[in-house]
């Protein structure tokens, strides 16, 4: 008995142990605490967790200043100097000489027709010239040698010759006698001359004049005499049948010799501009008539570009602009052009007039005709216009609009801004209508951002 009751003793006391050191404890850990947090840590809270709350954007500022007018427009280049190449002949081909890709300058040969025959032709045609050159020339002496022997050609001559050489003689005379009343009459006037010799001077002015008019009708009569004979005897010479007969037949070969020229020279087709062969249509030995296409040359270094524009742009195009070219088959190659040709008309059925743009290809002839490319045409210069980043603009192509920041009730708010846009210009949009100056365009976050959002900028 006295052994239970030593035993649960022993327990109890234990556990007394046990629940003072528990006691313990919990005192120490309760004077441990940290303090509670005072009103200034509270306020930083809460302005940690509104900032985080707000969405963080990037924004621009949006200031006036000059835009380039452009206009946009699609075209297919078409060689400045094209020229097709037409046999001039019917004949067989003897050679061609340039492939297509080649470059030839104006004047080369290019086709090559058989002119053997033709040849034959003109020597033959030359052999006749001669001799009838020589017959020709042999009934010209007879001729002039008969003409010489008649006494009224000779005296009519004579008196033709004589009476010019009288006619010039007076001609001088009247000349000096008027130089001489003229200086009379200026000495008369500043008293170096008397009344007299001032008279004198004009009655032999006046008398050389009667005598220049007497040898004037003079040398007229002889020369209608002279006339007259000549037209006898052109008259008498023309009723030779030998005289007229050669001079026939000298024409006649004459022109033949022309003629089988000009075709020997037909036979070599010759390239009509410098340029490039861009279509073969023959080889040796094919049979070609008269205006039978051969080849065809382009000149691939000047291109042109024609498009037709509304009736609106009438007043911005002007020949001398400049133009921005750009291939569709090569990205980022830009080729500088200009306005050559404006029409002076407007098609009244379509409403557009047609502008034809020039330009000369880059140095590796990357810009071929038959190329599309897109266009830019660069007109006036207009100043205080707003312009924003093209990747701030939202929408679609009926509805564009932007973000701005503006000062709400609650701070910085984001809102939505339907705007109309204009020029582009690289990686900047004109916006005409919907922005002011100054206002801030939101550029980075702005896809995810809704109207009322508040938001906070980020440097």
């Amino acid at each position: 008995m006295l052994g239970v009751m030593g035993g649960v003793g022993l327990l109890l006391a234990v556990g007394f142990a046990v629940y003072a050191l528990m006691g313990s404890g919990d005192d120490s850990r309760a004077g441990s605490k940290p303090p509670r947090p005072g009103r200034e840590s509270a306020g930083e809270d809460t302005q940690e967790r509104e900032r985080n709350r707000r969405v963080p954007v990037k924004v621009a500022q949006i200031k006036a200043g000059p835009v380039q007018e452009q206009i946009h427009q699609n075209a297919t280049l078409v060689s400045a100097n094209r020229a097709p190449v037409f046999s001039t002949a019917a004949g067989i081909v003897k050679s061609v000489t340039p492939e297509e890709g080649d470059s030839v300058a104006a004047g080369q040969v290019l086709v090559q027709l058989d002119d053997e025959e033709w040849r034959l032709n003109l020597a033959q045609a030359r052999v006749t010239l001669a001799r009838d050159q020589r017959e020709w020339a042999r009934q010209q002496s007879i001729a002039a040698r008969a003409l010489q022997e008649r006494k009224e050609y000779r005296e009519a001559r004579f008196a033709f010759e004589t009476k010019k050489l009288a006619l010039e003689q007076r001609a001088q005379e009247r000349l000096r006698q008027e130089s001489e009343a003229r200086r009379m009459e200026v000495s008369f006037q500043e008293n170096l001359a008397s009344e007299q010799e001032r008279d004198q001077s004009r009655s032999a002015a006046e008398l050389s004049r009667i005598a220049e008019r007497q040898a004037r009708l003079e040398w007229g009569k002889a020369r209608e005499d002279w006339e007259r004979v000549q037209a006898l005897d052109d008259q008498s010479l023309e009723d030779q049948p030998a005289y007229t007969q050669a001079e026939f037949a000298f024409k006649a070969a004459r022109a033949a010799v022309a003629q089988a020229e000009h075709k020997v020279r037909r036979a070599a087709v010759t390239a009509p501009i410098s340029g490039v062969v861009v279509k073969r249509e023959v080889e040796p030995g094919d049979y070609v008539t008269s205006n039978s296409p051969l080849l065809t040359l382009a000149d691939l270094d000047a291109l042109e570009a024609m498009i037709h524009l509304p009736e609106l742009h009438w007043n911005a195009v002007r020949a001398g602009q400049r133009v921005t070219v750009r291939p569709e088959t090569i990205p980022g190659l830009a080729v500088t052009g200009s306005v050559s040709r404006v029409s002076p008309t407007i098609d009244a059925a379509t409403g557009t007039f047609k502008v034809t743009v020039s330009l000369e290809t880059d140095a590796e002839r990357r810009v071929r005709p038959g190329m599309f490319v897109a266009l830019t045409l660069h007109t006036a210069i207009r100043k205080g216009a707003f312009m924003v980043p093209r990747t701030a603009v939202l929408g679609d192509q009926e509805t564009r609009y932007v973000m701005v920041v503006d000062e709400g009730t609650e701070g910085l708010q984001a809102q939505r801004r339907v705007v109309r846009l204009g020029v582009t210009q690289e990686d900047m949009v004109e916006v005409r209508e919907g922005l002011a100056g100054g206002e801030q365009v939101v550029v980075v976050g702005q896809h995810s951002l809704k109207a009322g959002a508040q938001v906070r900028i980020e440097p």
